[in-house]
């Protein structure tokens, strides 16, 4: 299923930027905003902030309103539901704080997830791809194939998401 998306700025500090060591080390929280305007056709979708590549924790507000939720984790995209917040066709300031802090200790040698300035994975924010993306109100949220090669079947679990407030008639 294809959809909209807006995409937001590359977070990058300068020095990882340009693929060097960074010169001056920061660990903490940064905050990043700008001005987003989704626009007016997105009305009847839920409104989805994706971010992919994150160092530590994050959590996000619009218009000084804190979004629900709140993400850590070093190996899935943070992912915030923006619908009850966004106002489309409407100008609006998306507010990100990342704390790059380290969470856990997990490691030997301070090594778990190569979080050194070493590897340069010790970075000061948000890489990779970051978008607003509109999708359906109701829609499929996760599928899982189990084939069985004996029976020459395929077992199908499928999750459904619904935030509408229609009932949906399922057929199988």
């Amino acid at each position: 299923m294809a959809y909209k998306v807006i995409i937001l700025y590359q977070l990058y500090m300068p020095s990882y930027f340009l693929g060097t060591f960074t010169e001056y080390p920061y660990v903490g929280p940064a905050w990043y905003s700008r001005e987003i305007q989704v626009p007016s056709d997105w009305k009847e979708k839920d409104c989805i902030l994706h971010l992919e590549r994150v160092l530590w924790d994050t959590q996000v507000w619009i218009d000084g309103q804190k979004v629900e939720g709140h993400e850590e984790s070093l190996t899935t995209p943070h992912e915030y539901d923006l619908t009850p917040y966004i106002q489309p066709g409407k100008k609006q300031v998306l507010t990100v704080r990342v704390d790059n802090r380290k969470r856990y200790d997990m490691s030997v040698n301070d090594l778990a997830h190569a979080y050194t300035d070493a590897t340069q994975v010790k970075w000061n924010g948000i890489l990779g791809d970051m978008y607003i993306k509109a999708v359906e109100k109701t829609r499929v949220e996760s599928l899982q194939l189990y084939p069985d090669a004996a029976s020459r079947t395929v077992k199908a679990v499928v999750s459904i998401y619904n935030s509408s407030s229609q009932t949906v008639q399922m057929l199988h």
